[in-house]
């Protein structure tokens, strides 16, 4: 064999090794990409799986929140033992302002029981809501605790409606302050729950991102290669 075609030879050698090169990292990569982002939609899923978890919890603590608040006006609403001695004297001594009495004691209770009662559907509706396998075993028993009080609760404000007594509004008032009491408890487990939730989010979408470069990263070098395999394969048909 002549210098020539030693030389065509070691050319003809030189395009095969690198046609099988070029093949070989683009096979890999284009493994590596399919890996990749098969594993990039399962973190997205994730991340807005994540993101769900978070922003439920930021509502349930606004939820608790405003149930305090309903609560405490509502409490205010309760007539004072002073008020309804009160109005029992004043009944007792002159039976000329009854009508008078039993408008502003009834008034006061139609009040507090519209509010009690919307407190009451919301609260079932923050039970009905809440995932329990999503939260912390405080919180499931807290809010059984906060369901057993706001029984009691309804169950005072019956006996404050029928009878507007100095006794069933002290009662009322104190079943609503205890009611009150555990749903703060609820909420700082909640908050607590809220941060947690917080630190998932955060790495969920860490990773996503991380994720979401590296199959980006793939995608360009995979087409890179394919065009470098076309190109290695012309060169190689020439001999």
């Amino acid at each position: 064999m002549d210098y020539t075609g030693n030389k065509l030879k070691k050319h003809e050698l030189e395009a095969e090794k690198r046609l099988k090169k070029v093949e070989q990292d683009y096979l890999h990569t284009s493994q590596k990409y399919t890996e990749t982002d098969s594993q990039f939609e399962s973190l997205f899923s994730e991340r807005r799986r994540a993101d769900g978890l978070f922003y439920s919890a930021r509502e349930f603590i606004d939820w608790c929140n405003n149930l305090v608040n309903k609560l405490q006006e509502a409490l205010d609403k309760i007539p004072s033992t002073e008020e309804t001695i009160d109005h029992s004297l004043q009944f007792s001594m002159s039976n000329s302002f009854e009508s008078l009495e039993q408008e502003q004691c009834q008034k006061l209770d139609s009040e507090a029981i519209r509010d009690f009662k919307e407190v009451s559907r919301e609260l079932y509706s923050i039970q009905r809501k809440m995932p329990r396998s999503e939260s912390r075993r405080s919180i499931q028993s807290l809010l059984n605790e906060v369901k057993e009080k706001n029984k009691c609760k309804d169950k005072a404000l019956l006996t404050c409606t029928l009878v507007c007594s100095p006794t069933s509004c002290d009662s009322l008032r104190k079943s609503v302050e205890l009611e009150i009491k555990v749903l703060k408890k609820l909420i700082r487990e909640l908050q607590k729950d809220w941060e947690d939730k917080l630190q998932t989010k955060q790495c969920a979408w860490k990773l996503y991102s991380d994720s979401k470069r590296k199959v980006k990263h793939l995608g360009k070098k995979k087409k890179h290669l394919s065009e470098q395999w076309d190109e290695e394969k012309k060169v190689h048909a020439r001999y």
